[in-house]
């Protein structure tokens, strides 16, 4: 099919795995920029029945996912890890955008990473995936400080909301915690354990990504522009349910705290002394799209240790992914 004959018939874009926390902060940011509906179809998580979803206020089939359905599409937003995106890994891209949200494209396609900083217009067909939201929120912290000073190396312990593991996290814990303060038997289908009142490795869950840690590592050493890994990642499931939280510790290449201090602050990343009002919980950012440093302070040992929340990191990178095709959808 010719692009001429594309452009004239408009996109249509495929949401595969709609019901999911990124499924959903996609569909918002479609219709932020004013996608039809009729030119959007939504898809299921793998295995899931036909059910009814949403889009731009109106009741939408959700569909269950089948490769051949999906590859007729010219936009495909993967917002799951599945079959289909296995599948469609293994198909030239054609005339298809194919966007991967969540790490579902495996390592062999070699997808090109969308920058977080700067914001490049995605033109042309093929393979694309967006940072995880942790390489992004960390990404965003060390830049000011590589910038001021340089990096000597870095170590990041973040506790994940049940958010980061889907919709069906979110709503395992809240059962979880329900049933627990009525000392009924809890539900593990989705975590495989209890994570209610709980904290844990997050590899430890049945739903937890072994190599996440790797793969958020190896995206920071790229978007920081490292010849080699400077940055050691842990992640820790929590009980909360929406936002994130860190210790960061950071060895600098130069400078002292009041320098480190004011790149961060001319950044945005840290409130000036005065501010009453700073965030220190993920519970203070959860509703917002922003990253706040919080207690700054020398270890003795050359380096600097920080507390961190930052909030709606799932809605910036569904923001990121559609500013970055907004062009291109509106074809």
């Amino acid at each position: 099919m010719s692009r001429s004959s594309v452009a004239n018939r408009g996109l249509r874009v495929a949401i595969v795995g709609a019901s999911t926390l990124e499924g959903s902060r996609i569909r918002e940011q479609l219709e932020r920029v004013r996608i039809p509906g009729e030119r959007v179809n939504l898809f299921g998580e793998s295995g899931e029945e036909v059910a009814i979803g949403e889009y731009a206020g109106e009741a939408r089939i959700v569909q269950q996912s089948e490769v051949g359905d999906v590859a007729g599409h010219d936009v495909v937003f993967l917002c799951e890890r599945s079959e289909v995106a296995e599948a469609l890994s293994w198909r030239a891209p054609g005339e298809r955008v194919i966007l991967d949200l969540v790490g579902a494209l495996p390592d062999r396609v070699g997808a090109t990473m969308l920058e977080v900083a700067t914001l490049r217009p995605i033109t042309e067909p093929g393979f694309y995936g967006m940072p995880h939201p942790i390489a992004s929120a960390l990404t965003q912290l060390l830049t000011p400080i590589e910038r001021a000073v340089g990096i000597e190396e870095a170590t990041a312990v973040v506790m994940q909301p049940a958010a980061d593991f889907g919709d069906a996290g979110v709503q395992e814990l809240r059962e979880q915690t329900v049933r627990l303060l009525n000392f009924l038997e809890l539900p593990i289908e989705h975590f495989g354990r209890q994570l209610a009142f709980n904290v844990m490795p997050s590899a430890a869950l049945k739903c937890g990504n072994g190599d996440q840690e790797q793969q958020i590592q190896n995206q920071l050493t790229s978007m920081l522009g490292w010849e080699r890994p400077r940055a050691s990642i842990r992640l820790v499931a929590s009980s909360h349910f929406f936002g994130h939280a860190m210790e960061l510790r950071v060895k600098p290449r130069g400078g002292d705290e009041t320098v480190l201090g004011a790149a961060l602050q001319e950044a945005g990343l840290i409130a000036a002394a005065t501010d009453a009002a700073a965030a220190t919980t993920p519970m203070d950012v959860a509703d917002e799209q922003r990253t706040v440093v919080e207690r700054l302070s020398s270890d003795g040992m050359g380096g600097y240790w920080m507390w961190v929340v930052a909030g709606g990191a799932t809605s910036q990178s569904a923001r990121i992914a559609v500013d970055s095709l907004r062009d291109y959808l509106r074809r």
